[in-house]
């Protein structure tokens, strides 16, 4: 019997999810060889991909990702009902129309939005390509329309995300959630000797990097004992466009490079604070970051700053501070918890006995209920 459900992805990590969708049913149409990061069954699926061992995609990977797309949709209209595309809807958005009129049901686990990083000041880009990604913008915009307009439903990982869309077509909310399984089983490895601050994720401006070298300045000055912090993630990109991290040149700041996730995890399990700068932009409120929910499925209290989704989930789950984004205000926050153990322990707490909710399983929930119904309806 063929399997009803179609899976595209042009995500390097489509992997992450595919243990929670019904497999056994669906061929897959991967840009890249699948790298498993948790048990996954695929020996009843087809799976398609388009590049071998790439380790690292482009634009023009996409582009021709979706090209292959368009020439094997003749077959795919014949073969399948159900459609799932795990994908930003820019590249195959001609497709939806002719979707649509053969009366295929489609689904979207939408990513970020990154048609919005024209709107985003921030964005380290050189001067013409900030110029054309404005000049694009209503390109972006008109794609992002159409492919997702033809949707049955939307998974959309933010709020953002979801009100940009809701206008649009059905929508249901299913953030990233967080890997409490993986990380509960790591052990705790301390990445200096002195207790330290942690943050993890890419340098960029519109996350706060530089506001966090102030506040750990200040933190410094007013802290009489040893601390230090630990930054993993950063390439030469990021600091070529970042002039303001040539300040990082300090005895008291680890700059680790980016790690594999589970080393990164074992390091963010000794911290003593974990923190998550990032300014209040666009980019901020529409992006899903990793951060939040690995904090607190570590257990590690922490320092973010009011810009997005995951200040509402600290405030919720009373894990840590939430602040403003200004240098001062940031090390407030971190003095604060430094220096009183009794809220230091009550956020420890909190992350202890409330972390279940923001396990991925749970908040991906929607997408897991909803495809494995789709395909009950092929039986």
């Amino acid at each position: 019997m063929r399997n009803p459900l179609f899976i595209f992805s042009y995500y390097e990590d489509i992997w992450l999810d595919l243990d929670l969708l019904p497999v056994k049913r669906a061929d897959i149409m991967t840009i890249v060889t699948p790298q498993l990061t948790r048990p996954v069954d695929l020996s009843h699926s087809r799976v398609w991909t388009t590049f071998g061992n790439v380790k690292r995609t482009n634009v023009w990977h996409k582009i021709a990702h979706s090209l292959k797309f368009y020439l094997l949709l003749p077959v795919l209209l014949f073969r399948y009902p159900f459609f799932l595309f795990i994908a930003p809807p820019y590249f195959h958005f001609l497709a939806m129309p002719v979707l649509w009129a053969f009366r295929k049901e489609v689904y979207t686990i939408a990513g970020d939005p990154y048609s919005e990083i024209s709107k985003e000041q921030l964005w380290q880009a050189s001067p013409g390509r900030k110029l054309l990604r404005k000049i694009l913008y209503p390109a972006y915009l008109s794609t992002e329309y159409i492919g997702i307009k033809f949707n049955r439903k939307v998974f959309a990982v933010t709020k953002y995300v979801y009100n940009k869309y809701l206008p649009w077509t059905r929508v249901e909310l299913a953030r990233n959630g967080g890997p409490l399984e993986k990380i509960d089983k790591l052990p705790v490895t301390r990445a200096t000797k002195e207790p330290y601050l942690f943050y993890v994720g890419g340098l960029v401006k519109w996350r706060g990097i530089d506001l966090l070298l102030k506040a750990f300045s200040i933190v410094k000055e007013r802290y009489a004992k040893p601390l230090k912090l630990v930054i993993v993630g950063g390439t030469k990109e990021e600091f070529d466009n970042y002039p303001e991290l040539k300040k990082m040149d300090n005895k008291d700041i680890v700059i680790t490079g980016w790690l594999p996730p589970e080393k990164a995890w074992s390091y963010l399990k000794g911290a003593k604070i974990a923190v998550m700068p990032n300014r209040d932009t666009i980019l901020s409120r529409a992006i899903s970051s990793a951060k939040v929910f690995e904090y607190i499925s570590a257990e590690i209290p922490q320092v973010c700053t009011d810009s997005g989704d995951h200040a509402e989930l600290v405030r919720m789950l009373d894990v840590g501070m939430v602040t403003g984004e200004q240098p001062r205000q940031i090390a407030e926050a971190i003095l604060s918890l430094l220096n009183n153990p009794k809220q230091y322990a009550a956020f420890r707490k909190n992350c202890r006995e409330r972390k279940h909710k923001i396990d991925r399983k749970v908040l991906r929930e929607p997408i897991r209920r909803t495809m494995h119904a789709v395909v009950r309806k092929h039986d």
